[in-house]
């Protein structure tokens, strides 16, 4: 490859700066830092990392062979960075790479080679989407306007929680807890993650339904509505608790 195939200090710094989230920090990393092919790091699991030794083992590489890589501090506070503690087995857990942060990447660079490989990468169909990873515990408060006698009353800084258990891609499962009438209620609920990557939809399962905005990898936004004689509106502003 000639020189100019390669990214420049400040393309590096221009590319980091267009991240938008650890995992994308991450990713960045295992490739330009660890020299990783896409495939590789979205096979990767946490048990491939030694960061005692500053190696990490790569056990599906090109034609299933393995091999070890350098593993700098650099790349590995990055991915201890985007695992937060979590206790997963893959690196990228409960997704694959991304085609639209890539491509996204890949005109920043203008076009370098490096990426236009990636890109080549991509439409051979190594991966598929990336859905942002909601599991784990919320919590935050909400305000609420309740129907009563008639009319609405306002209700404010009331404070409530999210735990979701389980994620499938787009599809996820968990409970909230939340005040009613000086009681703490507990309701499961279902949703699913809009194409967008920043809206989600839930399903309660007693009434109502919340339409979701997720706002960064620790915040997010839930708007509750239930019409008839409980009916309410709650706007509820979440964060995640990092363990």
């Amino acid at each position: 490859m000639l020189s100019e195939d390669f990214l420049s200090l400040e393309e590096w710094h221009t590319l980091m700066k267009a991240t938008q989230s650890a995992r994308e920090t991450a990713l960045l990393w295992l490739l330009g830092g660890a020299g990783l092919r896409v495939s590789e790091a979205a096979t990767l699991k946490v048990e491939h990392l030694d960061n005692v030794g500053g190696y990490l083992h790569i056990v599906n590489g090109k034609g299933g062979k393995q091999r070890t890589s350098i593993l700098p501090m650099p790349v590995l506070e990055a991915l201890q960075g985007h695992l937060g503690g979590r206790d997963v087995v893959y690196i990228f857990e409960g997704r694959e790479l991304a085609k639209r942060f890539i491509v996204r990447i890949y005109y920043i660079t203008c076009m370098k080679g490096i990426w236009l490989v990636l890109l080549i990468l991509m439409t051979t169909g190594i991966c598929t989407a990336e859905f942002p990873y909601l599991v784990g515990n919320w919590t935050g408060s909400q305000n609420t306007y309740v129907a009563e006698n008639g009319s609405y009353k306002l209700l404010e800084n009331q404070s409530t929680s999210l735990v979701i258990v389980e994620q499938k891609d787009r599809l996820f499962t968990g409970y909230v807890t939340y005040p009613s009438d000086g009681k703490e209620i507990v309701e499961n609920l279902a949703g699913a993650i809009s194409l967008d990557n920043k809206t989600f939809h839930v399903a309660e399962l007693n009434e109502g339904y919340d339409i979701g905005t997720i706002i960064s990898d620790d915040e997010i936004e839930l708007i509750y509505l239930a019409d008839g004689e409980n009916g309410r509106t709650v706007i509820n502003t979440l964060y995640r608790i990092k363990e």
